[in-house]
């Protein structure tokens, strides 16, 4: 309260002008130093100080403390501002009675709340004027006095003062805002820089340590662990831990005897837990000595927690909102690097494994990317495509590993037709080899070559013993023939003694049958010479239908046949192709139900005839599938018991085909018919004969 005489004396223009340049201070310091200064300069104040409300908000229990002492750096009263502070809410005291009804004071009384203060000030007499914000007291300025004040004085004081509350609270604000600004830039600054950190690793363990230092160095912590959780078992492993002294065998005993402590119940519950003493929380796992505080906050995965981060301190309530926030921001970053380092880690592991047995394994084994480049090779590819055995070979172009060898043109067939091959080749080391090569998706091509020169050997010798015995056996099987037509000559046979001569004639055909197949395969295997021309495709095969054609009405089988373009010519010998086609439309009309549907289609498929010979029959089993085309191989069916065949049809068609550097393959399922497609390389038309030049007269 202004004294009355005062008010006409104070010069109001003036206290204008200093208020208005006090709001114009953002800094809370530089404008505390500026309020000391102006009191004591127009004042007969000897020093002054000013109190400040600590809780801005005007909540709870409001205390002013000391903020500015005229020749006090702000370092020096930082103690006082600390350990001494006024209640306004202590009515029996007269200064804080006097300010609560907006009353200058004066005193020299010792018993004042705010003796502590004078105390350390060591000032004898002293007044105060108080500062409100609304009905909330909010600041005070004190001064240190020799005697009374004067009206004026207090006039002015009184005035000085009312607005020095406003200007500290905004500047106080202001501060505070920026700090805060500045902080949660800092944090974001943090925050990236972490993320540029945790992006370039990879390795878990990294990843792990790189969180929990960032966790410690920021919450200010003496200890912290990182442990991971496995939903499915309710299972911790800490895989991460800094700041411990002693034994780690230790603490993962105390760990596992108290089942994970505050980590585990944090990982159940999926909520952070802030205790700010260990003592009052009966799952804490003493691990550390005086450790007073922890916080344990969970990394989540999606909708799951995947780890626990832990950090404790030896101060007691230490740990903050803001560094809860923080390491909750943390721990979102976090727990896509963990996941990727798990994933990671995985496919490490799995890759060994695969490594690991890819190489004990004797065969030859090759996978190509994409762009068809080496991706994985074991050691017996080394010897057999004779390479360096210290060389690497991995990202190498497929032509350059493969050069000089039969397999570069086995690779280039599959990246023209994207088909499983299936081939025979012979390597630089006068070995044989069956190479497999297949396409997968997102991988690219595996290549494996089987070391069959053993089998090869044997097969030959099969085969010379095959052709000796089947010529043998024509001899005898020519006589009884001979037999049995002249038994039919000289004797008459009716009823059940002609069904036996016919009964054994039809068993020598199909022993003779048997023979020349066998005699037709080794002949194949020993090497035939083809002659290869061009053939018209359209012709070749309506010829090979109507071979068949009376087998198919007798079934009443449909047989739709096309061929695309109609000029359509394939590279090969005659004979050996015509077998070919027989065999499949034979099997096609001989496997397929009455009123069944044959399709026959060709059409040009790159540098390569495509001809397709699909049924609606019986179809064909996986297991059967992988053994069709063997040696004397039938499929074993009730269907099939009544259908004649030696089990060489198909392995004669597949070596033709494969001695005219073509592929056979085949596509079926059990009760919807089968599909044989068979790729031969494409001919060109020849050329019709010259015209005779007419003769001049």
């Amino acid at each position: 309260m202004i004294p009355a005489e005062a008010k006409v004396e104070v010069n109001w223009q003036a206290l204008a002008q200093l208020q208005l340049k006090l709001a114009t201070l953002l800094d809370f310091e530089a404008l505390l130093q500026e309020v000391l200064r102006e009191v004591t300069a127009n004042t007969a104040a000897k020093s002054a100080a000013v109190l400040f409300l600590e809780n801005l908000t005007g909540t709870g229990n409001i205390i002013l403390r000391p903020v500015g002492i005229t020749r006090y750096t702000p370092g020096s009263i930082q103690p006082l501002r600390e350990s001494i502070g006024f209640s306004i809410a202590n009515s029996s005291d007269a200064a804080i009675s006097a300010w609560a009804e907006h009353r200058f004071y004066t005193s020299d009384e010792t018993n004042s709340a705010l003796k502590p203060l004078i105390d350390v000030l060591q000032w004898q007499k002293w007044a105060g004027a108080p500062s409100f914000v609304g009905d909330q007291l909010t600041a005070a300025v004190l001064v240190e006095i020799d005697g009374a004040l004067s009206a004026l004085d207090q006039g002015w004081l009184s005035a000085f003062s009312a607005g020095v509350g406003i200007a500290l609270k905004n500047t106080r604000l202001h501060t505070q805002a920026i700090a805060g600004l500045n902080a949660r830039m800092n944090e974001l600054a943090i925050l990236q820089r972490i993320d540029l950190e945790l992006s370039e690793q990879i390795e878990p363990d990294h990843v792990y340590e790189m969180t929990l230092d960032w966790a410690m160095r920021y919450t200010g912590s003496q200890c912290g662990t990182i442990a991971t959780y496995d939903e499915a078992t309710n299972a911790l492993r800490f895989v991460s831990e800094l700041g411990y002294e002693g034994q780690a065998d230790t603490r993962a005993m105390m760990r596992a005897s108290a089942r994970g402590g505050i980590a585990r119940r944090v990982a159940n519950s999926g909520r952070s837990d802030n205790i700010p003493d260990i003592t009052s929380d009966p799952d804490y796992m003493p691990v550390a000595a005086q450790i007073r505080s922890h916080l344990s906050i969970p990394v989540n995965k999606e909708d799951r927690v995947i780890a626990v981060i832990s950090v404790e301190s030896r101060k007691l309530n230490h740990y903050t909102d803001d560094h809860m926030t923080f390491l909750e921001r943390l721990a979102a970053r976090a727990g896509n690097a963990m996941d990727n380092a798990r994933l990671f880690a995985e496919t490490v592991s799995e890759r060994e494994k695969l490594s690991r047995i890819v190489s004990n394994i004797a065969d030859v084994v090759i996978v190509f990317d994409e762009n068809n480049n080496v991706l994985l090779m074991n050691q017996s590819a080394i010897p057999v495509l004779r390479l360096y055995a210290d060389g690497k070979y991995e990202g190498k172009p497929a032509a350059e590993v493969l050069s000089d060898t039969a397999l570069l043109e086995v690779y280039d067939k599959s990246r023209t037709y994207h088909q499983p091959i299936n081939e025979e080749v012979k390597m630089p080391n006068g070995r044989a080899y069956n190479a497999q090569l297949s396409w997968h998706a997102n991988i690219g091509r595996i290549l494996v070559l089987q070391d069959i020169t053993s089998l090869k050997e044997t097969d030959q010798l099969k085969n010379e013993l095959i052709s000796t015995v089947s010529h043998d056996l024509k001899q005898p099987l020519t006589v009884m023939n001979g037999y049995l037509e002249l038994l039919q000559l000289t004797q008459t046979f009716e009823g059940r003694s002609l069904e036996y001569i016919q009964n054994a004639r039809r068993s020598i055909m199909n022993m003779r049958g048997l023979i020349d197949d066998l005699l037709n395969l080794a002949k194949i295997e020993s090497g035939i010479q083809l002659n290869v021309s061009s053939l018209e495709i359209k012709p070749l095969l309506q010829g090979c239908i109507n071979g068949i054609r009376g087998a198919a009405a007798a079934k009443m089988i449909a047989i739709d046949f096309s061929v695309e373009p109609v000029d359509l010519y394939l590279a090969g010998d005659l004979t050996s192709i015509n077998q070919v086609f027989s065999n499949l439309i034979g099997n096609a009309v001989k496997y397929t139900s009455p009123e069944g549907k044959v399709t026959v289609k060709a059409e040009k498929n790159g540098d390569a005839v495509l001809v397709t010979i699909q049924d609606t029959g019986l179809g064909i089993s996986p297991e059967d599938q992988a053994r069709i085309f063997d040696r004397f191989y039938r499929v074993r069916r009730p269907e099939t018991d009544n259908i004649e065949g030696t089990g060489l049809g198909l392995a004669i068609v597949k070596r033709l085909v494969e001695i005219h550097r073509g592929q056979i393959g085949v596509e079926s399922r059990l009760g919807e018919g089968s599909k044989f497609f068979v790729r031969l390389p494409l001919g060109k038309p020849e050329a019709p004969p010259a015209e005779p030049e007419a003769a001049q007269e």
